[in-house]
């Protein structure tokens, strides 16, 4: 039987828990560490961004773990997948707490002020010696944001103190047993809505998608339409999107022909084919829901889980109630953009259900 392949993540100076880790485990299980993984001049970085390929990440948590700009890199890359928890066991070193609101804003203000200090240092440099460093900030930057959540989130679990060996080879047992229990099925990876949405929108497509970056807006067009608009200082939106194109140039369903075109790639179809027979559609653009074309057989949006026609039923209501309402005025009671509404409202009007009466600035609406 295969064994699952651990990575383990830790700081050096807790080498003694990672040794006695290895004696209690290593016949259940491949062990992937440092010590054993990187040899001579190679890369430190390449066997870090290895720990999402792993069956499971085991992270031994201690003060200098999450003190440590490689240490909680790791933990960044697991956060990539939106399934980390299920493959994740924590230990927790005797030198730490994480269990309190007050120690967790410890580590808060930790990341903060380091953030803080290089980026001064940074400043009183030119930028064309500092460019890796630059980049390095941007790790930090990273974790700072990151470290509050992370932190909230395993202070949530029942990490087991007294018994953690014996508990983590039968989380090892469980997995093996599942193992054997699967069958030939093709597995789906976990993209994530917005990758879902924006893989199988291009394969409906041309195969084609192209990312405009400038100084006013961020896009992300398929056949020259639209499918992602905002302003280039809307980072939260920018950040979302770019990572879902991370995770389907990850698995191979997209490759980057530069740094703006992007073309499906054989196993990126075959994906897509998979994914619409598992969700019943036959074809889907969600986008924050204002549009898709869900199977009768779905009473939710199969991209972001809202009720069918949630949206447009709410806009329907707010028509109803006061036919001179305007794209922001929804927009705000509904908590989305003007384009989400704008979106809405043209389709409710392609399906003949309202229509606009008089000019788009001092016109109403009716519902036909």
């Amino acid at each position: 039987m295969e064994k699952p392949t651990v990575f383990v993540s830790y700081k050096r100076d807790k080498s003694d828990i990672v040794n006695n880790l290895e004696k209690t485990i290593g016949g259940r299980a491949e062990i992937k560490r440092d010590i054993k993984e990187i040899g001579a001049w190679e890369s430190i970085t390449s066997f870090m961004n290895s720990i999402r390929k792993q069956d499971f990440a085991i992270l031994v948590i201690s003060d200098n773990y999450l003190k440590s700009v490689a240490c909680m890199y790791e933990v960044l890359q697991l956060l990539k997948d939106d399934d980390w928890l299920d493959k994740t066991i924590i230990m927790l070193a005797d030198d730490i707490n994480i269990f309190g609101t007050k120690e967790q804003l410890t580590y808060i203000k930790y990341w903060n002020e380091e953030y803080n200090n290089i980026a001064e240092l940074i400043k009183l440099l030119p930028p064309e010696s500092v460019s890796s460093q630059s980049e390095d900030l941007k790790k930090i930057s990273r974790i700072k944001d990151e470290i509050g959540s992370f932190l909230h989130i395993i202070s949530d679990r029942n990490i087991p103190v007294e018994d953690v060996y014996e508990q983590i080879n039968i989380r090892l047992g469980k997995h093996a047993v599942s193992k054997v229990e699967e069958d030939n099925s093709v597995e789906t990876v976990r993209l994530g809505r917005d990758a879902i949405a924006l893989l199988i929108t291009t394969c409906n497509g041309s195969g084609i998608l192209q990312v405009s970056t400038s100084l006013d807006s961020y896009s992300i067009s398929i056949d020259y339409t639209d499918f992602v608009v905002c302003s280039s200082l809307d980072n939260r939106t920018i950040a979302k999107w770019n990572e879902a194109l991370k995770k389907l140039e990850y698995y191979g369903l997209i490759n980057a022909e530069n740094n703006f075109l992007y073309r499906v790639t054989q196993n990126g179809y075959k994906a897509a084919d998979d994914l619409e027979k598992q969700i019943g559609t036959e074809k889907i653009k969600c986008n924050n829901c204002n549009y898709h074309g869900a199977s009768d057989k779905k009473n939710g949006c199969p991209i972001c889980g809202c009720k069918i026609g949630g949206r447009e039923e709410s806009v329907l209501d707010i028509i109803k109630k006061n036919p001179t309402v305007t794209r922001k005025q929804i927009a705000e009671m509904l908590g989305c953009s003007e384009k989400t509404v704008l979106n809405i409202l043209k389709t409710l009007v392609d399906k003949g259900i309202i229509e606009r009466v008089g000019s788009s600035k001092t016109g109403t609406w009716k519902i036909v």
